[in-house]
C-alpha cells in the first residue's frame, strides 16, 4: 500500500482506497453493491473493485487476529550421533509440557494452558493469560523415537535425540 494525501481531507493515508477507512473518505469511489452487508475487514481491491474475500482468505485474517500461542524460543544443535534441543518455557512444570517426537519432527505444546484462579475470594485483577504454548521444530535427519532424554532444569527444557544411523557400508560376499 502507497501513502497517499487524501484530496478531500488533506490527512496522510496508507492508501488511495483502503478498508481501514471510511469508504466517504476513499479518493476512488468504486462499486460497493458485491461487499455489501460483508464486514470491512474481509473486503479485498482488485483494481479499482471492491471485493469480499474468498473462504480461505477470510480464515487467514482471521488467524491473524486471533490471539496466539507464546513463542517458545530454542537452541537446536547438531552432533554426528545426536541432536540437543534447549527451549525455554518459564514457569511451568513438567507436567503440564507435552513433548512428542516423530522421525523428523519435535513437538512441544502445553497440556494445561489455563493454570485457573482461586475461586475463595473476589478476583480484583486479572492480567495474566493462559500461558498456552506451542513449537514444533524440523530436524534434518531421521532420529530414533525411543532414544530420546527429556528434563526440565530452570525453566529450560534440554532435549537430546539420538540420530538414526544412515551411513551405508560394503557387505562381503562369501
Amino acid at each position: 500500500m502507497a501513502v497517499v494525501v487524501n484530496r478531500q481531507t488533506a490527512r496522510m493515508i496508507r492508501s488511495a482506497h483502503t478498508p481501514d477507512y471510511d469508504t466517504d473518505e476513499w479518493l476512488i469511489k468504486p462499486d460497493l453493491s458485491g461487499v455489501e452487508g460483508v464486514s470491512q475487514a474481509y473486503w479485498k481491491v482488485v483494481g479499482d473493485a471492491v471485493v469480499e474475500m474468498t473462504d480461505a482468505e477470510k480464515e487467514v485474517v482471521d488467524q491473524a487476529s486471533a490471539p496466539s500461542p507464546r513463542a517458545i524460543h530454542v537452541d537446536l544443535f547438531e552432533f554426528d550421533d545426536r541432536f540437543e534441543l534447549a527451549a525455554e518455557i518459564p514457569g511451568i512444570d513438567s507436567s503440564d509440557i507435552q513433548l512428542t517426537i516423530s522421525q523428523t519432527r519435535v513437538e512441544i505444546q502445553n497440556v494445561q494452558p489455563d493454570p485457573g484462579l482461586s475461586t475463595a475470594g473476589t478476583v480484583l485483577a486479572h492480567e495474566r493469560p493462559p500461558y498456552d504454548f506451542y513449537r514444533a521444530v524440523d530436524l534434518p535427519a531421521p532420529v530414533h523415537t525411543d532414544q530420546v532424554t527429556a528434563d526440565l532444569q530452570s525453566g529450560v527444557l534440554n532435549v537430546t535425540i539420538q540420530k538414526v544411523d544412515t551411513t551405508t557400508q560394503t557387505v562381503p560376499i562369501v
